[in-house]
């Protein structure tokens, strides 16, 4: 694989004020954290020849799937990549599992898609992956997952006492001890490794320059996200971020009250 966008790694912020120099790589180069580290310790078991899940979880753009992106590139030649995806996620999982030959990374993106489903498709799946993992006549095998941590608990979760249901009991006995957390922000250390290579990448030193409390991996890949949203709101929606803005733009803090964005948009209007 050579498009990390083919599997849902986040655009970066545009270079195109940052950078008068060559055409900067399609990702901003990788500082790596304390989590990086524990994923790497899971590949190289796989390399090593055992059978390995984990699934990083963390809340929005804060580098899951870019760790995991990375984390291939400690793979040797002669390993296969498996996105399943068509015509939907569960359902391309469950038609194929059972064909994946040894040395193949699954790739769970946004897992819940795959296991927290309406029907028993995910709960059929989650059986089929605790089978792949179980035999060693398919091993090695890396399955390489993301998940929300809302999505964790809800899989995870233990039923109540006499409850005559367990709807995620597959999922649960899948997942359990195999979370690898994600922080939300960078810790000091992981800020002093950015600095020293801020160098590198503007859109490296800009994040570390605008960034609030530690929120780097969310600048540079939630940002984008936000301004897509922004410029394809309907136009109620677009006309009330405006006017919030506005308000920013005249004096008031990031907590905005209600009462000044609609005076502002009524304001407008007029």
């Amino acid at each position: 694989m050579t498009d990390p966008f083919a599997l849902e790694v986040h655009h970066a912020i545009s270079t195109d004020l940052l950078s008068t120099g060559p055409v900067l790589p399609v990702l901003p180069v990788y500082v790596e954290r304390d989590h990086d580290a524990r994923l790497r310790a899971v590949v190289e078991d796989a390399r090593g020849g055992v059978s390995r899940l984990v699934m990083l979880t963390g809340g929005s753009s804060t580098g899951k799937t870019r760790a995991c992106w990375e984390a291939l590139r400690h793979l040797p030649d002669g390993w296969r990549l498996w996105h399943p995806f068509d015509p939907t996620r569960p359902e391309a999982a469950l038609a194929a599992i059972e064909q994946l030959a040894p040395r193949t990374v699954v790739w769970l993106n946004e897992a819940q898609h795959y296991l927290l489903t309406t029907s028993d498709l995910g709960e059929r799946l989650a059986a089929k992956l605790r089978t792949l993992l179980a035999d060693p006549g398919r091993a090695p095998m890396l399955v390489l997952g993301t998940l929300w941590p809302e999505y964790w608990r809800t899989l995870t979760l233990q039923p109540e006492a006499g409850a005559s249901e367990d709807p995620h009991a597959q999922a649960r006995a899948l997942l359990t001890g195999r979370d690898l957390p994600v922080p939300p922000a960078f810790s000091n250390t992981d800020l002093r490794a950015l600095a020293d290579r801020a160098g590198e990448d503007p859109r490296l030193a800009y994040a570390a320059a605008h960034a609030e409390n530690g929120a780097i991996t969310q600048y540079l890949a939630g940002a984008p996200a936000l301004l897509e949203r922004y410029r394809t709101a309907p136009d109620g929606a677009r006309a009330l971020v405006e006017a919030a803005m506005d308000a920013r733009r005249l004096g008031h803090g990031p907590a905005l009250p209600l009462g000044s964005v609609v005076k502002v948009l009524v304001t407008a209007i007029r």
